[in-house]
């Protein structure tokens, strides 16, 4: 049985606690978040072990697993908690929200004698999983060039804007997943951002950040991010509203509709879109996406086997988004 501790019961902690009541051979034990009431809760939902305190969680419980799930920038203290207790470490993507931080964690992982994941999800979507096959038995030939765009709602950047910018919220998913097709690094940015509706609303965050990238086998790519959609548009449970990649190849092209999930409810005030690709819950249990992804976790903790996700992709990503938002920022190309 290998016992599992969450630290952070945020949006990607609960979804996670609820991931793992699937599977027989784990179990979670304990769980940490700063907020004492959302951790009793936890507690007394799963019958575990509350804390609000993750060292003392290492200390005192016998795990042998931790998810990190805390906000984005507070990943690394947990990390290195979480090494010194020698136990299987999951981290939820990114890496951190600056390069220097991500460094120090890709440096943690690569000495690290256990399961290092960080959870680049979108590498366990079957569509871009799929993706990646027809790329890699060179269906489409060499590739040519990629678009990727990645829309969010208003509430997002209200929620999150003065913690970070729409290219670290959703753009790294799409810097990973371009990592993982291309094969090697970006060698140049350049990029724009866009400023008004959230700065209206009192939040000193770009809209959008629209980017250029060189790969350093001269491919370009183009990654459009942004979170001021109106949530009143339509209702899609994983919060990203508009979404999707075309990858150009030399005999022809794949394109990824990730927005279209092929289900719709429509009523008199709102459109939604269910989830049934990420987390849905079917017959009372939790499957998807997320639940694949976990699952990969505990298969690399049994067998030894590395992750399919990348700690140094994961780390570039990073690089790669801070990079942008410099570019953004000076209006010149940041060569990395």
């Amino acid at each position: 049985m290998i016992k599992i501790g969450i630290i952070g019961l945020g949006v990607m902690g609960a979804i996670f606690a609820k991931s793992l009541e699937r599977y027989t051979e784990a179990k979670l034990t304990a769980v940490s978040d700063i907020n004492a009431t959302l951790a009793h809760q936890f507690a007394e939902k799963y019958g575990i072990n509350e804390y609000t305190d993750y060292d003392r969680m290492l200390q005192e419980e016998e795990l042998d697993a931790v998810l990190i799930c805390t906000p984005d920038q507070y990943h690394l203290a947990p990390v290195q908690s979480a090494c010194k207790a020698n136990v299987h470490i999951f981290i939820e993507k990114p890496l951190a929200t600056d390069s220097q931080s991500a460094k120090e964690i890709l440096a943690l992982a690569q000495n690290y004698k256990k399961t290092f994941m960080v959870g680049h999800t979108l590498r366990f979507d079957p569509r871009f999983a799929n993706a990646y096959n027809s790329i890699a038995r060179h269906e489409i030939g060499e590739i040519l060039h990629i678009r990727s765009w990645r829309e969010t709602s208003i509430d997002n950047g209200i929620r999150l804007g003065g913690r970070c910018s729409p290219m670290f919220f959703v753009g790294v998913h799409d810097l990973d997943i371009m990592l993982w097709y291309m094969g090697c690094g970006v060698e140049r940015v350049y990029a724009e951002s866009g400023y008004g509706k959230l700065k209206k609303l009192g939040v000193n965050t770009a809209d959008a950040i629209f980017a250029t990238l060189r790969f350093k086998n001269g491919v370009i790519a183009t990654l459009n991010t942004s979170w001021v959609l109106p949530k009143t548009q339509m209702v899609q449970r994983s919060n990203v509203l508009d979404k999707g990649m075309e990858i150009v190849g030399e005999f022809g092209k794949i394109d990824i509709e990730a927005y279209n999930i092929g289900i719709s409810v429509q009523t008199e005030d709102v459109i939604s879109y269910p989830d049934i690709l990420y987390s849905p819950d079917m017959h009372g249990s939790s499957f998807g996406i997320y639940s694949e992804e976990m699952y990969h976790f505990l298969e690399c903790i049994r067998s030894g086997n590395k992750p399919v996700t990348s700690m140094s992709d994961a780390y570039e990503a990073v690089r790669i988004a801070e990079a942008i938002e410099r570019s953004a920022a000076t209006g010149e190309p940041v060569y990395l």
